[in-house]
């Protein structure tokens, strides 16, 4: 198991799946900045394409509002 990869648990179905970390970066420099701007965005993507994302609380949601755990 890669140590960026985490099993997580849907505590509604009891379903394990890995993600893997991963993250992407937007250039949002424009005219007017003094600076180069940029926005990060960590994540975690199954091998079948399924993505959670970390909340504010601490838990992990997909884009349906189903919940993970780590495991």
């Amino acid at each position: 198991m890669n140590t960026r990869t985490k099993t997580f648990r849907r505590p509604d179905t009891g379903e394990t799946k890995e993600f893997t970390a991963s993250s992407y970066r937007i250039d949002q420099t424009n005219m007017r900045s003094t600076q180069r701007e940029v926005a990060e965005f960590h994540f975690y993507r199954a091998e079948d394409g399924d993505r959670i994302d970390r909340q504010a609380d601490g838990s992990f949601q997909d884009k349906y509002g189903v919940v993970w755990e780590p495991v």
